[in-house]
């Protein structure tokens, strides 16, 4: 990315360290001891930074199709797809649950997985 801005990273302070959570990016940041960093929106609001999207990403639970109907995981699935689940993160900024707990078989469903 930088390279096609034309940016050197030489001239960003803080471009050589490595943090290891989204909060302590968002700490390092509003230290001033780096410039930016890449992080959720969560974290840059905890810390009052500016936010600009870059990308989106799904995450997925995934397990054997001859498991799905074990008692735990059809738990969690049920969970997933619950409105109180659904409540609870619609709070924190930068999150979409409107597809958690969905069921997608891969070998039927592929296009919904590249979104």
């Amino acid at each position: 990315m930088l390279c096609q801005a034309g940016i050197d990273s030489a001239l960003i302070n803080g471009y050589a360290n490595e943090e290891f959570t989204h909060s302590a990016v968002a700490a390092i940041v509003a230290s001033g001891a780096a410039d930016c960093g890449f992080g959720l929106q969560a974290a840059a609001a905890q810390f009052n930074l500016t936010f600009i999207p870059l990308n989106w990403e799904s995450y997925w639970f995934i397990l054997p199709k001859a498991k799905r109907e074990h008692i735990l995981f059809r738990s969690f699935i049920d969970l997933l797809a619950s409105d109180v689940f659904k409540q609870s993160v619609a709070g924190v900024l930068g999150y979409d649950v409107s597809r958690s707990g969905s069921v997608v078989e891969p070998s039927h469903d592929l296009s919904i997985l590249l979104f």
